[in-house]
């Protein structure tokens, strides 16, 4: 399958949101990692986190799978997301 990047952690600061800064983050990242020569992306969202599976759909990443219960506090599944490059 290549080399894979992975997105473990993107924040962008609540009073930040919703001005395309995200979008201008992932794009720059998913570049770098072309440039290094990665042939996919993957990550794990929160599946009650809409605002970022919308995010990473739109960059084009799917969903191919879930992790029943990987986050605590409340409890809930992580959905792996992936993009081929």
């Amino acid at each position: 399958m290549g080399p894979e990047a992975q997105v473990t952690n993107l924040v962008i600061d609540p009073s930040h949101r919703r001005q395309g800064k995200g979008e201008r983050l992932l794009s720059f990242l998913l570049e770098q990692a072309r440039a290094e020569g990665c042939l996919r992306c993957t990550l794990d969202v929160r599946a009650a986190n809409i605002a970022a599976q919308q995010l990473y759909g739109k960059a084009g990443f799917q969903m191919v799978g879930r992790r029943p219960g990987v986050y605590t506090a409340p409890m809930d599944d992580a959905l792996l997301m992936e993009k081929c490059l």
